[in-house]
């Protein structure tokens, strides 16, 4: 099941609700916002998008992607939900933005999955729920471009869940990590952002960095 626990964890979704805090536009521009996002790690390439809405303190997110595993020809797909609040911080001009967040999310698939390579298939889901903190600070400020370096660190709980597709005998197990984000949020006009960012998770034996790029439009 190891091997099945660092596959799931690569697919953990990355499209981040949108506040300063997680160099985005902030909604005090514009109460919604439409997100796109593209992600990668290894074998594994995610296409995502979100639906978000909020004000300058309290935002959510809905979100749905698509992960192609091409080291077992598998795909899943991923439904899940976020929010969270912003709050600033620091002295000065206050352009330190913190933000408690809360996930969760359901992924079903791959199917038809031989993970123990001895012929018998399982279909596998997955439920995460998570808490964590963003951090974001606007190093740069003018009306056309914002430059916001980012980082998050959230708790991570985990279930997988596999049926045997024979017999329907399902079998479980669960495990906790931790997940650092890094990632560098440009954000045009006060409405536009477009987010490269790097996902690690922490506590996980073979498991390493996903990539991903995130644009988001505030209106």
């Amino acid at each position: 099941m190891r091997s099945l626990l660092v596959l799931t964890v690569t697919c953990f979704p990355v499209i981040a609700a949108a506040q300063i805090c997680e160099g985005r536009a902030p909604f005090a521009r514009g109460p919604f916002q439409a997100a796109a996002n593209l992600s990668f790690h290894e074998d594994i390439f995610s296409v995502g998008a979100g639906f978000g809405a909020g004000t300058g303190w309290a935002f959510g997110q809905l979100v749905v992607s698509h992960q192609f595993i091409a080291v077992v020809s598998k795909s899943s797909s991923t439904l899940g939900g976020r929010a969270g609040l912003q709050a600033r911080v620091g002295p000065g001009q206050r352009r330190v933005y913190l933000c408690p967040v809360v996930t969760w999310s359901r992924t079903s698939g791959p199917k038809a999955y031989d993970i123990y390579q001895d012929g018998y298939l399982w279909d596998v889901s997955e439920t995460d729920h998570s808490f964590g903190l963003a951090l974001g600070v606007v190093v740069s400020s003018q009306e056309q471009l914002q430059v916001v370096p980012v980082a998050s660190l959230a708790q991570v709980h985990e279930t997988v869940v596999i049926v045997d597709r024979q017999t329907d005998r399902p079998d479980s197990t669960k495990q906790t990590f931790s997940m650092l984000g890094l990632g560098v949020g440009l954000v045009f006009n006060r409405a536009v952002s477009l987010r490269p960012s790097l996902f690690v998770p922490l506590d996980v034996p073979k498991a390493s960095v996903s990539y991903g790029i995130t644009v988001g439009v505030n209106f």
